[in-house]
C-alpha cells in the first residue's frame, strides 16, 4: 500500500520537479528490529549507516535519474528467502 502512495505522489509531483523513491529496509539494528535480531542472530541486518549510504546516493548527482521506484536495502535477506 505504501509503495502505491509513493508512486501516486511521485506522479503528482513530477511536474514540479520533485521525484520520489521509497526505501524498503530489512531488519535494522534500531527499534523492534534489534530485539528480534537478539533471538535470530543468524539473519542479516541493515545498519543505520547502510540505509544512510543509500539515501546519500539517491540525493547525489548520480542518483538523480532514479525515480518512481522502490529500493530494497535488506542485506540480502529477501534473496535468502527465495534461494531456498
Amino acid at each position: 500500500a505504501a509503495e502505491g502512495i509513493y508512486h501516486a505522489l511521485g506522479v503528482e509531483l513530477a511536474s514540479r520537479g520533485v521525484s520520489t523513491v521509497s526505501l524498503r529496509l530489512g531488519l535494522t539494528q534500531a527499534g523492534r528490529g534489534a530485539a528480534f535480531l537478539e533471538h535470530h542472530p543468524h539473519l542479516p541486518w541493515v545498519s543505520p549507516e547502510d540505509a544512510a549510504s543509500c539515501m546519500v546516493f539517491l540525493l547525489s548527482d548520480q542518483g538523480l535519474c532514479i525515480r518512481l521506484t522502490s529500493i530494497t536495502v535488506d542485506a540480502g535477506l529477501l534473496a535468502r528467502k527465495y534461494s531456498s
